[in-house]
């Protein structure tokens, strides 16, 4: 994130300069602070349980949900159609940067829809995708340098003016 916020001369960040960093602060908190829902379940690619979501993805820097190999599938769900426009997707940065694609849907009325696709996550990834009232979420790994691991993965919604 490259902010472009010069010191002066004298060495402090101007108090205009300070205003809109606070503004953007807050905006950002606003919108990727707190997930917009709980998920109340979490299963793999074969469809298995993995128990209580925030159990399994605690935000660690060396622990999460890692598939049996290199790629695979991760599906967390919620109780009620909730709108999200943002998934934030954190690596296990700890064990070293190791996923190199994956793919984002949302479940929405039922079925899986493409939401966001990329490369690397690394320590936290925001992915924008479009509008939806979504029941669910599914990260797939495509691509993975060694085994990877997925420390957090949360939905949310951009604050409306």
């Amino acid at each position: 994130l490259l902010l472009n916020v010069p010191p002066t001369r004298e060495g402090r960040i101007h108090d205009v300069d300070a205003a809109r960093l606070a503004e953007f602060g807050a905006k950002r908190q606003a919108w990727v602070g707190a997930p917009v829902v709980t998920p109340v379940r979490a299963s793999d690619s074969t469809g298995t349980a993995l128990g209580e979501p925030r159990a399994l993805l605690r935000g660690g820097t060396h622990d999460g949900w890692s598939p049996a190999g290199l790629t695979g599938s991760l599906s967390l769900h919620w109780a009620r159609p909730t709108r999200v426009d943002t998934i934030s997707l954190h690596e296990a940065v700890g064990l070293g940067q190791r996923i190199a694609g994956y793919r984002v849907e949302l479940e929405v009325n039922g079925r899986w829809q493409p939401a966001s696709e990329g490369t690397t996550i690394g320590h936290r990834k925001l992915d924008r995708v479009p509008a939806e009232a979504a029941t669910g979420v599914r990260v797939t790994i495509t691509e993975s340098l060694d085994r990877p691991v997925l420390s957090n993965l949360t939905v949310h919604r951009f604050p409306e003016e």
